[in-house]
């Protein structure tokens, strides 16, 4: 009669007794593959919201980066002294030219490179997340987007206004910031494509993406 109750406490009658070894490896499986929030633009805010926090947290690697720009600017304006401020014009054509151009690479393989490295940093992390169907591949792509872009924008726009102060370029501020800020944002963008493509980690991604810039830049 005790093992009758004891079985029918645990068994078909539905009891309240512990759970058996099947239901609780259920549990865990669904503790482990439970979705995210339902909605897609909550999803978005919350991978939007945890990336640009790493950005911002990340005060040391920003203060390298403003000073890289502005060591980058300072060499570019000593490379081609001839378009500093009360030289020949006409001499320093060509090496204007030259120098935007070499500036346009040097923000773009920048954008390349610092995205190809998250990207492939991140990779193991985005895996598992994925795995425990916490979002989509698309939601974490446009949210690490948002929030890289403007960044590299801005840091590409102080470089783009350091070199016009040091050499004296023939254009508005405005339009040589903004066209070295679209020029970032068009490196970044390429960055997301190679590192979404590679499979190799970031080293991979590097080795993919590299070729690939200079091609681009050729052509």
């Amino acid at each position: 009669r005790n093992g009758a109750g004891a079985s029918g406490g645990n068994g078909i009658t539905g009891g309240t007794g512990p759970p058996t070894s099947n239901e609780g490896r259920t549990t865990m499986m669904r503790r482990r593959h439970r979705p995210g929030p339902c909605n897609p633009l909550g999803r978005f805010s919350a991978l939007f919201l945890r990336s640009w926090r790493q950005n911002v947290r990340n005060v040391r690697i920003n203060l390298l980066r403003l000073l890289t720009v502005a060591g980058e600017a300072v060499l570019f304006a000593e490379l081609f002294d001839s378009c500093k401020p009360g030289r020949d014009v006409a001499r320093s054509v060509a090496d204007r030219t030259a120098l935007l151009s070499f500036g346009v690479i040097n923000v773009v393989m920048m954008g390349v490179m610092k995205t190809l490295y998250v990207f492939g940093n991140e990779r193991e992390v985005v895996a598992r997340e994925r795995q425990r169907n916490q979002y989509k591949a698309i939601e974490y792509l446009l949210s690490k987007a948002a929030a890289e872009l403007p960044l590299d924008a801005a840091f590409s726009a102080a470089f783009a206004l350091g070199l016009k102060a040091r050499t004296g370029l023939r254009t508005s501020g405005k339009v040589l910031g903004g066209t070295f800020a679209v020029m970032a944002m068009a490196g970044t963008a390429l960055g997301f494509a190679v590192g979404s493509l590679s499979t190799h980690g970031a080293e991979g991604a590097m080795a993919l993406g590299v070729p690939i810039t200079v091609v681009l830049m050729a052509v």
